[in-house]
């Protein structure tokens, strides 16, 4: 494995010497301020949480670490994870999740409950945040939801949470589709400037289309079709243009929703899209072969879609990156018939890894990776303290190791070992992950993973400057 890190610690107390710095490292351009964009090789000094410094031959510090020229990014805007607590921890929980984040290279995630129980006021928002001091070991943006209830205490909601989930095809009350419905939802959100996030799939259309086509792995790409998820995407553009509310679409999965996204995009739309790997590197010719662990909702769809959706991760038209990390266990997820299994792929672990290979295959640069997996995010949620390397930003950093690794269940923090890249080889991961200036993983001290539920977590603040990130 490269890079060969090396610690060293200085005899000298001098208080002007910073707490660490990283020595020797590559950064994309665009994790960078324009002046420290033109050397090739810098150093990183933090002091407290934040990062403090950014140049060439620093001077030294209580702490160093030697790189050798390792790639430093920005740590990752992971917003889209179900870590399912409460209500279904034993499929992953609080602090396997977040730790399966970390080694997936993020440092902050966005969490959306979508198991009972909801989060459908202010109220149950704020108990959920708190409940996450002691148990989070990255930053969570716990995100609201609305459902067919709670359309009188949404705004209030929409003025703390970071987010408001709107699901167009679901069980029970979380399912809102009629168009008069969804208009009040976006009207009582953009009233306070509220963000939507949105898992945009029309409920006739699917419902339909599961009844007829959800029984074989084969046809579930028809089951949850194409022209669902464009034609939830044309309502919900509908109702953003009526009210003004800034709308994020997640999960896209096909060419006709990234058609809507550009048009919309185009008419001057406050709309942006989220891709996730799994929808750019299979097709329904897998998900056939592979049954119920590639099964997912969105489902991941034909070969041409696969090629729109580079083509739209490259482009900017989808503008996050995202793992839509969504955990089963095993008798669930593959001791079921397929029309029984539950939806999800577990992506978290594998976040940065999937991505970096991505780079390689040439679908996106480096620096689009920063821009959609840590610049842009931080943009959308507003989060003016982290998403680039720079001074006076939150020093959450994620050093990049060179490798030859075979994947294997042992390696996942997540509850959640099966998965459709168990046998792969990756070139690259997360070697060491620092949040907030505390080193919160690193590869080269064995972790305990079944000890992970008793983990000491990092103590980080409850709420954010602004009263309305929900970091922990």
């Amino acid at each position: 494995m490269s890079p060969c890190c090396s610690f060293a610690r200085s005899d000298v107390r001098d208080s002007a010497m910073h707490d660490l710095v990283l020595r020797d490292v590559r950064i994309p351009s665009a994790a960078l301020a324009a002046a420290a964009r033109n050397a090739p090789r810098l150093d990183v000094a933090i002091d407290g949480d934040r990062i403090a410094a950014v140049g060439p031959a620093l001077p030294p510090a209580r702490v160093e670490l030697a790189c050798g020229g390792a790639l430093l990014l920005p740590g990752l805007i992971d917003n889209h994870v179900h870590y399912r607590e409460p209500g279904a921890a034993w499929k992953e929980g609080y602090v396997t999740g977040t730790s399966a984040s970390l080694r997936g290279g993020a440092t902050t995630i966005g969490e959306i409950q979508n198991n009972a129980p909801l989060v459908e006021t202010a109220e149950q928002w704020r108990a959920k945040v708190a409940s996450l001091v002691g148990r989070a070991r990255n930053r969570v943006l716990a995100y609201g939801c609305a459902t067919k209830g709670n359309l009188a205490t949404l705004r209030e909601l929409a003025a703390v949470a970071p987010g408001i989930k709107v699901f167009l095809a679901a069980d029970g009350a979380l399912e809102v589709c009629e168009r008069a419905a969804l208009r009040a939802i976006f009207a009582e959100v953009a009233a306070v400037d509220g963000l939507l996030v949105v898992h945009a799939e029309l409920g006739p259309l699917i419902h339909a289309g599961v009844a007829q086509w959800g029984a074989k792995a084969a046809d579930f790409h028809r089951a949850r079709s194409p022209e669902a998820e464009r034609a939830a995407i044309d309502l919900c553009n509908e109702s953003c243009a009526e009210t003004g509310a800034r709308v994020h679409y997640f999960h896209v999965s096909s060419a006709l929703a990234c058609e809507a996204i550009r048009d919309a995009k185009l008419r001057g739309l406050p709309v942006s899209g989220a891709a996730c790997a799994h929808y750019l590197l299979f097709t329904d010719a897998d998900v056939a072969q592979r049954g119920a662990l590639l099964k997912c909702n969105p489902s991941i769809k034909t070969a041409s879609d696969r090629l729109a959706l580079r083509a739209a991760v490259h482009d900017g038209t989808l503008d996050v990156i995202q793992s839509d990390h969504a955990p089963h266990p095993r008798a669930e997820k593959l001791e079921r018939p397929f029309q029984q299994a539950p939806s999800g792929i577990p992506g978290a672990d594998l976040f940065l890894s999937l991505w970096l290979e991505l780079v390689d295959e040439g679908v996106l640069t480096l620096d689009d990776l920063v821009e959609r997996g840590a610049v842009a995010p931080a943009r959308l949620h507003r989060l003016t303290d982290r998403g680039t390397i720079e001074v006076g930003r939150l020093a959450d950093l994620v050093l990049v190791e060179t490798c030859d690794w075979i994947v294997a269940e042992a390696d996942f923090a997540s509850k959640a070992k099966q998965s459709p890249y168990v046998g792969r080889r990756f070139r690259r991961r997360a070697a060491k992950v620092w949040v907030g200036g505390r080193l919160a993983f690193d590869r080269a001290v064995a972790e305990d993973l079944v000890a992970l539920e008793a983990a000491a977590p990092l103590p980080l603040d409850a709420l954010g400057a602004d009263g309305k990130s929900g970091c922990c």
